[in-house]
């Protein structure tokens, strides 16, 4: 059963629809008001999704997600808000959401959501041999290493990307075929999070002073992992 912290501080909302609600379609729901209560009941439980409403009264949900990721955690994140994409969304996105939702919204749509970032999870696999690396530890989640000793931590959208783009072995990946690796909901899924996923990926990747995996646009084509 899949442990879900849901932090939304409308009392209606977290104690009578959307809680018991994702409980009845399986979850393990943990819900707290406050970004103050999520971090004290992270302390001593672990979840594997969280649903962040971005507008909390004590903290941001954006800063939420920012340290989560900050920490290399690979927990599974939604993130919820009456604000539209262009505003809160994007930076949502930018910080590691995996999904941003807008109010209001349906327990059936989020226990949908829920369970679609849920597939995206991966079985760690060997690291390749080569002068860049992609491996596993237990607790910290995936990242990229090089052989500098570089270590950069990957959400789960950003790793999905970067293995596909593995797998292309020099070859232009497009668009529609990193988000078929995304999602299984192409139609509803927002195209701009490519973008934003490759821009956040050459940032991790050219953060050292030698970089050895860079992402190159072809124009056309799609894009290509180039490892130096």
């Amino acid at each position: 059963m899949a442990r879900v912290a849901l932090v939304e501080d409308d009392d209606d909302l977290r104690k009578e629809i959307l809680g018991p609600g994702l409980a009845c379609y399986g979850f393990e729901v943990t819900t707290c008001a406050t970004a103050e209560e999520f971090h004290f009941k992270r302390a001593s439980q672990a979840f594997d999704l969280l649903v962040v409403d971005i507008n909390l009264p004590d903290d941001s949900g954006l800063r939420i997600i920012q340290g989560l990721r900050g920490e290399g955690s690979q927990a599974g994140i939604i993130a919820l808000s009456a604000m539209p994409i262009e505003s809160a969304g994007l930076s949502a996105y930018q910080l590691g959401t995996d999904l941003y939702l807008m109010k209001p919204v349906t327990v059936g749509l989020l226990a949908s959501a829920l369970h679609a970032v849920l597939r995206r999870s991966w079985t760690p696999r060997a690291a390749s041999a080569g002068p860049a690396a992609m491996a596993a530890p237990a607790t910290d989640g995936w990242y990229v290493s090089g052989p500098m000793g570089e270590v950069l931590a990957l959400t789960q959208a950003e790793r999905i990307v970067v293995q596909r783009l593995r797998q292309g072995q020099g070859n232009p990946v497009d668009r529609e075929l990193l988000i078929e690796s995304l999602t299984t909901d192409v139609e509803d899924f927002d195209p701009h999070r490519i973008e934003v996923l490759i821009h956040r990926l050459r940032r991790k990747l050219t953060r050292s002073e030698r970089p050895h995996l860079e992402i190159v646009t072809v124009r056309g084509a799609g894009y290509v992992l180039v490892e130096s």
